[in-house]
């Protein structure tokens, strides 16, 4: 089943990894049609993510046939039968058995929906590329003619996405929220592993007599071990200092994370483009 968002923020720490895999999955595939840097700030993938969600009523990397988009036809396995299809048939619900593409992995499920949206709704396709809105998202879908994308009306299917998109941001924040507090209990956790292991190594240190520079001792198994807590006091210091630097390193991006992602939140409010082009140029040298 999909997790909902109610559902989700019952539990952020345990169930985040679902909303990071659907992230990784989204922007694999956007960087490799059209590349952004930093690629830790590129958060185009909330405009698809939302229509997913629309579509299958949850988070989920597992959708019936690996396809997320509900695109129909054939895929790298073949079809599937669903019979109990909802389509919008005069105004009204219908039940409309239909086949859709059945695919061997979410990653396949998530080219063959880009592919889907490139080849017709190309309207909608550029705007995740170059992360535009949510109304010019669905209007893309909605290219009249009897060829449009969903059978609900434009207006309910954009309060849809709307509504998923703006649930979307803020789950990616508490995500961002908890991986920071995550590495504050990192932090704690390096510390406390070094003050154990340094009161270890000191018990041999000091419960061995020092030896006065100039005094040859007899016990030179005495020396080795006196020589021996000193290198690995060393080592400990090292080790330490090495695990801060990457913590810190890792608190600082998800800090500019955090920072670009309420900018897109902000933007998704007001209805802008959710990450123009310009939107994370000052931060792009600091990757």
């Amino acid at each position: 089943m999909a997790l909902e968002h109610w559902t989700f923020r019952k539990n952020v720490h345990g169930n985040k990894d679902l909303l990071k895999d659907l992230r990784r999955v989204l922007t694999n595939e956007i960087q490799r049609r059209k590349p952004r840097e930093p690629e830790h700030l590129d958060f185009r993938f909330l405009l698809p993510l939302a229509q997913w969600l629309c579509e299958q009523g949850g988070y989920t990397m597992k959708p019936k046939g690996n396809n997320p988009g509900n695109v129909m036809g054939k895929g790298d396995l073949g079809d599937f039968n669903r019979p109990d299809n909802i389509e919008i048939v005069g105004g009204k619900e219908k039940n409309v058995p239909a086949k859709f593409a059945q695919f061997s992995t979410m990653e396949a499920g998530t080219k063959a929906t880009l592919d889907h949206l490139q080849e017709r709704w190309f309207g909608t396709y550029t705007q995740i590329l170059d992360g535009g809105s949510a109304e010019a998202y669905v209007r893309g879908l909605y290219p009249g003619r009897g060829k449009d994308y969903a059978t609900q009306f434009q207006s309910v299917y954009l309060a849809g996405v709307r509504h998923r998109l703006a649930n979307i941001i803020q789950d990616f924040i508490s995500v961002i929220e908890d991986d920071l507090k995550e590495a504050d209990r990192d932090l704690e956790s390096i510390k406390r592993n070094y003050n154990a292991a340094m009161q270890d190594n000191s018990e041999m240190m000091f419960g061995t007599p020092r030896l006065h520079p100039g005094v040859i001792s007899h016990n030179m198994n005495q020396r080795r071990m006196l020589d021996s807590a000193e290198k690995v006091a060393t080592g400990l210091q090292n080790q330490q200092t090495v695990m801060e630097q990457e913590n810190a390193k890792r608190k600082a991006l998800l800090e500019e994370q955090l920072k670009e992602l309420k900018e897109v939140q902000k933007r998704f409010k007001e209805g802008q483009n959710i990450q123009p082009a310009g939107a994370v140029t000052a931060a792009a040298g600091s990757k």
